[in-house]
């Protein structure tokens, strides 16, 4: 047989889906669209009512039919099949008829009044053309797209329809074009406007020759740096062109992002281009909150600053100025100029960010943000001392609290790692919001809960494994002692303690403290739920729970939510495992930063309840030398009036 043209097509499998519209808005800024020009669009679908919810995201776009309608009934041939497969548009021989738009049954052809041309999907046909492959499939979050030949055996996108046969799905509206466009849903067909595919239907002419992947020729000059403007830090590529940024992609070297980028990301050339972005010092003439500023040069700005901090030194001590700054990618430029001028009091975002969640990890284990085994891949080595990269999940069972990681955060792994999880390792996945999230969407049992009531469930769920446990019954054996009697102090002290307050009444309700009726009274959660999850918390291994950054972490119980959360991983044996919860902050090296030994060497003293002390201006830094633990990382429960009075 000779050889023929290859075929493109692609897949979207809708178990990785999380609706991030990282693909929606690749499509805008790779193609220069406006907003309401959708070549891919995300549609959402909901389906039932409170509390049985469920959400489907479903990515749409030109489908490149084998048999397409629309270049059928386009008489200029404006919209012609490649040999690739590929529905392509011709602006010049289009003569407006809109024939295509009444034709197209999926409505991926669009109009825009603006540009006064037609816009659909090519498949960024001008990418594949230097082996790069379409810029939805490059950034997708999830990594649920998946684009390539589908007429030869061993290419991947064959491979993954080989693999998937039983779960495919095409366009209903189009089943019988033909459809290159393949969606994978595993289980029950959720999706109206989806059918099942038979693969057979598809009479493509494979290749005979040996497959190769083929190799990328682009010549544009892409410049691979990192996304500071968030605390991810994304790797990311950015295409230059005389001298000026033109798009931003995710960098697929990137362990950490592994090309992915989201929504956000995407689009942050917006704020470096914004014609509203304050490019000089602004001083204000009006009255406060007047709006009224006028443009000063940098070093009218520059020495306004200085005077005025040099004036409140003079008057007042170094100490009065504290410096309050952004966390991570810029914070030691400030801290070595306030650490120079003379003050302790330097702060950063952490101060503020999470501090109850990573107080009460700090106080227990000695790290503060540990989190779920979910980054793949893991570089390691094998018996042979040579590196590899193992992409297995371990994890069987994820618990987010409060949590909502299928959405842009600064753990981006987890967006592609929670659904690959899923899919890969049948991971079961719950969580624990009042809100209908996304991360819920994609959830195996979503459990809406009374906000500020998350300490109480886990406190349910901790005191139904300590009574509950029976290291003689394989179904009911949840405690590691092994891992109790080798990693861990004070173990018995506390269970006694916490034992104890399970046996008292809650006079505001009746009911034993942490019971599972106490819970449903306390959380809005029905009693069989509670004891369900706390068996299967019990029960799998590995497991990990997850404490959200937001409103769980910042309420006033976050540190006993954060206690008790990593109480339970750690009796049942899920601290520090493959697929349990891992250390982050604790493995970290530490910087000698040069911030740390400025101004270091004078003495200086304090009287303290009525006695001098000397030391060195660091020891007055609050989180390093405070009433441990209240002043560690920012207020933790009340403001102290000392701060709250004397701030101006």
């Amino acid at each position: 047989m000779k050889n023929v043209a290859v075929k493109y097509g692609m897949i979207i499998d809708l178990d990785k889906c999380i609706g991030c519209y990282a693909c929606q808005v690749s499509c805008q800024k790779e193609h220069n669209l406006s907003l309401k020009a959708e070549r891919m669009k995300l549609h959402v679908q909901e389906i039932g009512a409170y509390p049985n919810l469920k959400r489907i995201f479903i990515p749409e776009l030109c489908n490149h039919c084998e048999n397409p309608i629309c270049t059928e009934v386009c008489s200029k041939n404006a919209l012609y099949l490649t040999e690739e497969g590929i529905v392509k548009y011709d602006k010049k021989k289009c003569i407006q008829c809109f024939a295509c738009l009444k034709a197209c049954k999926a409505g991926a052809i669009g109009y825009q009044d603006e540009f006064d041309l037609l816009n659909k999907c090519d498949f960024c046909f001008e990418r594949l053309r230097q082996g790069l492959q379409p810029a939805c499939v490059q950034n997708c979050m999830g990594k649920a797209l998946h684009f390539g030949i589908l007429n030869n055996e061993e290419s991947k996108v064959m491979q993954i329809l080989k693999e998937n046969r039983n779960y495919l799905y095409v366009q209903k509206r189009l089943i019988s074009n033909l459809p290159k466009v393949i969606y994978i849903q595993r289980g029950e067909n959720l999706c109206d406007s989806l059918t099942k595919l038979d693969l057979s239907s598809y009479n493509f002419q494979f290749n005979s020759s040996e497959f190769v992947q083929i190799e990328q020729t682009s010549k544009q000059k892409y410049i691979n740096t990192v996304d500071l403007m968030c605390p991810a830090e994304c790797s990311i590529s950015v295409l230059v062109e005389d001298g000026k940024a033109k798009k931003i992609c995710g960098n697929p070297r990137s362990f950490n992002n592994q090309g992915t980028i989201c929504a956000k990301g995407l689009a942050g050339l917006e704020l470096v281009y914004s014609p509203q972005r304050i490019k000089t010092p602004l001083v204000r003439v009006g009255e406060r909150g007047s709006g009224k500023w006028k443009e000063v040069s940098w070093e009218f700005a520059l020495s306004k600053i200085a005077k005025k901090l040099l004036d409140i030194k003079k008057r007042y001590g170094a100490e009065s100025v504290i410096l309050d700054c952004g966390d991570l990618t810029d914070s030691e430029p400030y801290m070595m100029l306030f650490h120079a001028f003379g003050t302790p009091n330097t702060y950063t975002h952490s101060a503020i960010c999470d501090t109850n969640r990573r107080w009460g990890s700090k106080l227990l284990m000695g790290d503060e943000r540990p989190l779920p085994d979910m980054q793949r891949p893991l570089l390691l080595r094998d018996p042979n001392n040579i590196m590899y990269k193992r992409w297995k999940h371990d994890i069987k069972l994820l618990i987010s609290v409060g949590a909502n990681p299928l959405v842009a955060t600064r753990f981006n792994y987890m967006s592609r790692g929670i659904p690959e999880a899923q899919v890969t390792n049948q991971m079961y996945y719950v969580v624990v919001d009042p809100a209908f999230t996304n991360s819920a969407a994609k959830a195996n049992l979503w459990l809406p809960i009374t906000p500020g009531t998350d300490a109480e469930l886990l406190a349910c769920i901790l005191c139904f494994i300590l009574v509950h446990d029976n290291p003689e019954s394989k179904t009911f054996s949840y405690i590691d002692y092994l891992f109790i009697k080798n990693y861990t102090e004070g173990w018995e002290k506390f269970k006694q303690d916490f034992l104890n307050q399970s046996r008292l009444q809650d006079k505001t309700n009746g009911f034993l403290y942490f019971s599972p009726e106490w819970g449903e009274e306390k959380t809005g959660i029905e009693q069989s739920k509670i004891t369900y999850l706390a068996h299967l918390m019990g029960i799998t291994k590995p497991a990990a729970i997850e404490i959200g950054m937001h409103g769980v972490a910042h309420h006033l119980a976050g540190d006993i939510t954060s206690v008790l959360a990593n109480v339970i991983c750690a009796i049942t044996g899920n601290i520090d495992v493959p697929g349990g919860l891992v250390f982050t902050g604790a493995v970290k090296p530490i910087l000698n930063l040069l911030s740390r030994t400025i101004n270091s060497a004078p003495i200086i003293s304090r009287t303290i309840n009525g006695k001098k002390k000397y030391g060195d201006y660091r020891e007055l830094h609050k989180d390093l030398y405070g009433d441990f633990p209240d002043a560690w990382k920012g207020t933790i429960s009340t403001i102290p009036s000392n701060i709250h009075n004397d701030i101006i």
